[in-house]
C-alpha cells in the first residue's frame, strides 16, 4: 500500500478520480457506479481555494508542514478568535514553525475566514 504523507487543500476533480482509483488498487472496497458519487462529493467538500488575504500564505504552507490545510474548514462557523489562537499556539507547541507576527496574521485570517455564528439574541417584546 502507498503511503501517503503530506496533502494539499484541493485537488481538481481528475485528481479525487486517480486518488480514489488508487484507493481501490489498495483495497478500498468500491463498486464502479459509486466512483463517479465519490469523487463528486469530494470536489464539493474541498472548495478549490481559500479566499485571498494576508494570512493565506501562512495557512497554505506553515500548516500543511504536517496536514492538509483544508483541515482547518472542519471548524468553520464553530470556532471564535480564541479558539483559533488556542489551536494556533497548539501547533507552535507541536513544531509549527511560525513566528509570533505570523501567528498573530494566521489567527486574524482564520478568524476572518472562518468565524463563529452570531450569538442570537432575543427581542423585547
Amino acid at each position: 500500500m502507498k503511503e501517503v504523507t503530506k496533502f494539499q487543500s484541493y485537488y481538481a476533480r481528475e485528481n479525487w478520480r486517480d486518488i480514489v482509483r488508487t484507493m481501490i488498487a489498495d483495497g478500498a472496497e468500491l463498486k464502479d457506479p459509486q466512483i463517479p458519487v465519490l469523487v463528486d462529493y469530494l470536489t464539493q467538500t474541498f472548495p478549490k481555494n481559500f479566499p485571498d488575504g494576508e494570512g493565506k500564505n501562512i495557512l497554505e504552507t506553515a500548516c500543511s508542514e504536517c496536514h492538509a490545510a483544508g483541515a482547518v474548514r472542519r471548524f468553520d462557523g464553530y470556532y471564535t478568535r480564541d479558539n483559533w489562537q488556542d489551536l494556533v499556539r497548539t501547533m507552535i507547541a507541536n513544531g509549527a514553525s511560525l513566528t509570533d507576527d505570523q501567528a498573530t496574521v494566521l489567527v486574524d485570517y482564520l478568524t476572518a475566514v472562518f468565524p463563529a455564528p452570531k450569538p442570537v439574541t432575543a427581542k423585547s417584546p
